[in-house]
């Protein structure tokens, strides 16, 4: 069982190597436990690389536990819904897609600037969008939308972090067998 006591440890493991926790989750299939547990990077995008230094870091700490979980580091991937203040917090600066409440359900993306309130459904989020308009001396543009105008906020595809990592946008699962 994850108690908030080893949640919190797992945080602090992750914030000595500047890794932080997004989530934490039992899966239990069967007689095999799982203990998922989904990082970012605030500076840059996950890869192979964060999730085995994230994996070994754990491992000491997850064995020391009563329950025998088999560990698994996960990225967010593109298309993690955002929901909590927490989830606005750790992808700030992150190219993001709002899912807007009008008929059209119309998506616009930008990079998450800011946020205020301690949810989805309530508050603002204001994001910059890279300023399409050449007749403007400005490289982005600043918009603002309030909490009642959102359907629903996710991470999106940033082809401009591709020197990161050539997948640096997908899922990354790192499993005990590839440490």
């Amino acid at each position: 069982m994850i108690t908030p006591s080893l949640e919190k440890q797992i945080e602090n493991q992750l914030e000595e190597i500047n890794l932080k926790l997004v989530e934490v989750k039992e899966i239990i299939s069967g007689s095999v436990k799982t203990l998922r547990i989904t990082i970012c990077d605030p500076l840059s995008h996950i890869n192979h690389q964060h999730c085995i230094k994230a994996s070994k870091s754990l491992r000491p700490l997850i064995d020391s536990q009563p329950d025998n979980w088999t560990l698994e580091v996960w990225s967010p991937g593109v298309g993690r819904e955002l929901k909590s203040k927490k989830d606005f917090e750790l992808f700030k600066g992150k190219l993001i897609e709002i899912i807007q409440t009008d008929e059209k359900s119309t998506k616009v993306e930008g990079y998450l600037e800011s946020f205020s309130g301690e949810s989805l459904l309530e508050g603002q989020i204001e994001i910059k969008i890279k300023n399409e308009n050449h007749e403007l001396n400005q490289e982005f543009t600043f918009k603002k939308f309030p909490a009642e105008s959102i359907k629903k906020v996710k991470l999106a595809l940033d082809t401009s972090a591709a020197n990161d990592s050539e997948n640096s946008n997908k899922p990354v699962e790192i499993s005990v067998e590839d440490v």
